[in-house]
């Protein structure tokens, strides 16, 4: 089934978006997975990202300005063919959400796609469902024909990284941080 939706668009303009509402997959449990529709799976999946960066970022501090970038970058993705954004649902509720990004570098002219965030509820972890995101990842890049995925974990997040490395990802770069004394 599909939807059909009016957008406005950057330039003010309406934009007519047609999203796929089906869903792709049902795990074992019953748990859906299905692209986001943002009328209905905006506030659970913004209401998952105080926790996925205050995990990630021990200094984060969730605020009004933060979020409301959040939302105005995934109001977007969900509109734009160049995201693939995907929730997880049982029963009527979100339980997991998936953004992967399909970038082209300016520079070289090189297609890949990025993870760009990766969720599942607390109760949910630990059911595969890590696993039925990151398998979506790579239909979703190949359905594209792009060859490669990339995403950036924070190293103390070991569930993550044990999810990632059995997902086939490997570390190819390692990005450093220095701080700086005295800066705020």
């Amino acid at each position: 089934m599909e939807i059909l939706r009016w957008l406005l668009g950057a330039d003010g303009g309406e934009r007519q978006v047609v999203e796929d509402a089906d869903p792709i997959l049902q795990t074992e449990e019953g748990i859906t997975l299905r692209r986001m529709r943002w009328e209905s799976d905006a506030e659970a999946v913004c209401s998952f990202q105080d926790d996925v960066y205050s995990s990630n970022f021990p200094d984060f501090r969730m605020t009004a300005h933060f979020m409301n970038g959040f939302r105005f970058d995934l109001r977007k993705a969900v509109a734009s063919p160049d995201h693939g954004v995907f929730v997880l649902e049982d029963a009527g509720r979100v339980v997991g959400f998936l953004w992967i990004v399909l970038y082209v570098s300016h520079w070289t002219r090189e297609r890949y796609g990025y993870v760009n965030n990766v969720y599942v509820l607390a109760d949910y972890r630990r059911r595969g469902l890590g696993r039925v995101l990151m398998e979506q990842t790579d239909r979703f890049l190949q359905e594209r024909g792009v060859r490669e995925a990339r995403l950036t974990v924070t190293a103390s997040n070991s569930a993550a990284v044990i999810l990632y490395e059995q997902a086939g990802y490997e570390v190819a770069r390692y990005e450093m941080i220095k701080r700086q004394a005295g800066a705020s």
